[in-house]
Order: structure tokens, then sequence, then C-alpha cells
């Protein structure tokens, strides 16, 4: 359960911080 849950938000994390990177790299 751990295991997976750690997995889950590492996952949500790394979606959230390549989004963020998205949408900056477009701004500029």
């Amino acid at each position: 359960m751990t295991g997976i849950s750690t997995a889950t938000v590492t996952m949500q994390l790394l979606k959230r911080g390549l989004r963020n990177c998205f949408i900056l790299g477009a701004r500029v």
C-alpha cells in the first residue's frame, strides 16, 4: 500500500513539474 501510494504521489509530482515547466517554457 505505502509503496503504491508513494509511487502515485511521485508520478503526480513529476507530471505537475513537467506541466509547470512546459507552461513556463511556452510563456518564454
